[in-house]
């Protein structure tokens, strides 16, 4: 078997890489050229070997610019071909929120880049069939230390790779925070060849208690802008400066903007390279930059937060949605707003645009013109039709989730809310959809293998197969109560099996047993006799018939069910 076949059979993370974005996606950031020098030049010297940590710490507040920092580390080692791998966790993109698909992805990138090491990786691949289910430490074991220990083997000289692994805060679970950094910081068993980790992330507690149990001879630590010297600011105004002429030449404008009106939208930015960025992006977008500009900065700061002047902006580019003495159309569009904005920001994974208002059951182009054109500085919204809508940066989810930074209650989003309402979309979705043998296969042996992808994407649209795989997650987000005769309890009555089997033919029979799993102990809390006994009988098939399922869909109405008990409620 190829080396390619072998590799193919881990857990990859698609566009996690530093370099890696989707097509007509935007192109992700690195430092503007002049700014940041010191802590880039201070992280280069870090990862040439000179000090004896194996992990540097980079944390930092949102918006700060850690993700920039550290798509530009990887790129200055990608240069040098000394980048062994690169992982940027996000939250709401698939396996790049997910921490079981960290080491599976850095071991591909690995090897790809570094040939000499593919075989040991490919051999721990064929000796451990099962190795994405492995714990994450005995991956880190089997894919990347023993393999660069017997690669040492072979060299006569030093040889030290850097691993980059930004926003480590937006890995879905925070217990699994602890075991990454151990598992991380094993890297100093490594002798010649040896690692260098950059670790970005918020300064959140779990985080910073799990870092200080490394010990410090391992480890350093570096708080992003932590000292006021000046620094943050004069490359805040390079980047602004630079992105205002560009605005400027591209409409025609003489004179603009003036020193007086940058130097006050470089004093608003405080250290927020994230303010910039929104700002410029916002300026740019609109038809007349120079009214603009004079409109935000004649506008008055409220709040005395951190982020006060972003949270100013974000208010200035959604009170474009809004119409004055228009209340009943501007309640709409509220409620539009939330509906859109607020799927977009609580989906597991991203969508574009069809999709997701299929989702959400509306109207594609309403979606697009109403909401997601007007929001272009804060969302990605692509052009084409395969492109995922995406945030721009993580710090305008959380201002819409938090009362005190977003006061205007027309955008204000609801998190439990916003699961509700996608909760409820994918049961409409399922019971609309499901059927058995819903891609027409007719026999009952016919393998999932042998199904055409393309028959199933057909027959499964993306908004069918994502409330297939994470309705389970929306209603425990919406902090739904499950009692007998409810939705949940109607749905599982009378679609379970063709959920089962829509879940076999996209390869996540697997979701469907921690699906069930987790809402089992609900039901017993809320005393739901019927529901419970639905759950409990629904994993039992589920596990015992699980080889079957995965690999022929039709089987479930077959062999599963006759091989099940006669008390079983799903035999029944």
């Amino acid at each position: 078997m190829d080396q390619r076949h072998q590799l193919e059979k881990l857990p990859n993370a698609e566009y996690a890489a530093f370099n890696a974005f989707k097509k007509d996606a935007p192109r992700p950031s690195t430092c503007h050229p002049g700014t940041r020098k010191e802590i880039l030049e201070d992280i280069r010297g870090w990862g040439e070997g000179h000090d004896e940590n194996c992990i540097l710490w980079l944390s930092g507040m949102a918006g700060t610019g850690k993700s920039t920092i550290a798509r530009s580390v990887a790129e200055i080692f990608h240069k040098r071909k000394r980048l062994g791998a690169s992982f940027f966790f996000s939250r709401g993109q698939g396996l790049r929120a997910e921490a079981t698909a960290l080491v599976t992805t850095l071991a591909i990138q690995l090897a790809e880049t570094f040939s000499d090491i593919t075989p040991y990786i490919c051999r721990a691949i064929a000796q451990h069939s099962k190795i994405g289910e492995l714990s994450l430490s005995d991956q880190w074991d089997l894919l990347i230390l023993q393999p660069l220990l017997t690669l040492g083997d072979s060299l006569l000289t030093l040889l030290v790779l850097i691993f980059v692994i930004d926003a480590l805060d937006e890995c879905m679970g925070n217990e699994y925070v602890p075991e990454i950094l151990r598992l991380l910081a094993r890297a100093n068993d490594l002798k010649i060849v040896q690692l260098r980790i950059l670790v970005t992330s918020r300064p959140e507690l779990h985080i910073h208690r799990s870092v200080k149990q490394i010990p410090e001879i391992l480890r350093r630590d570096l708080m992003l802008d932590s000292v006021l010297d000046g620094r943050t600011e004069r490359d805040i105004s390079i980047f602004v400066e630079a992105k205002l002429a560009e605005i400027a030449k591209t409409h025609v404008l003489e004179d603009w903007p003036s020193k007086k009106d940058t130097k006050q939208l470089v004093k608003r930015a405080g250290r927020l390279f994230i303010y910039a960025d929104t700002v410029c992006r916002f300026l740019g977008f609109d038809p007349d930059p120079e009214e603009r500009l004079s409109e935000m900065l004649d506008a008055s700061s409220t709040g005395h937060s951190f982020t006060k002047e972003l949270d100013n902006i974000s208010m200035l580019i959604m009170g474009k949605l809004i119409v004055k003495d228009h209340d009943e159309a501007n309640k709409a569009t509220s409620t539009l707003f939330k509906e859109i904005v607020g799927s977009i920001i609580v989906l597991i994974d991203a969508f574009s645009i069809k999709p997701l208002a299929e989702l959400i059951d509306k109207r594609p182009t309403k979606v697009k013109q109403k909401i997601l054109n007007p929001l272009r500085s804060v969302l990605a919204v692509p052009d084409d039709e395969t492109s995922p809508v995406q945030l721009f940066h993580l710090s305008f989810r959380d201002f819409l989730h938090d009362k005190t930074r977003c006061f205007d209650p027309q955008f204000l989003i609801d998190e439990e809310a916003a699961h509700h309402h996608l909760f409820v979309r994918c049961l409409d979705l399922m019971e609309n959809h499901l059927r058995r043998d819903i891609c027409g296969l007719r026999r009952a042996g016919v393998l999932a293998s042998e199904v055409e992808k393309s028959k199933v994407e057909s027959c499964l649209p993306p908004a069918v197969r994502y409330a297939c795989q994470f309705f389970v997650t929306h209603l425990q987000g919406a902090k739904v109560s499950l009692h007998d005769g409810g939705p949940l309890h109607m749905f599982l009555q009378i679609h379970f099996l063709d959920w089962l089997e829509a879940l076999s033919l996209t390869g996540k029979t697997s979701d469907g047993v921690l699906a069930i799993t987790s809402l089992a102990p609900l039901t017993i809390a809320m005393e739901s006799p019927d529901l419970h006994a639905i759950l409990h009988h629904a994993k039992r098939f589920i596990l015992l018939n699980q080889s079957i399922i995965e690999r022929a869909p039709l089987q479930i109405y077959c062999a599963a069910l006759i091989f099940t008990s006669q008390l079983s409620v799903i035999r029944r």
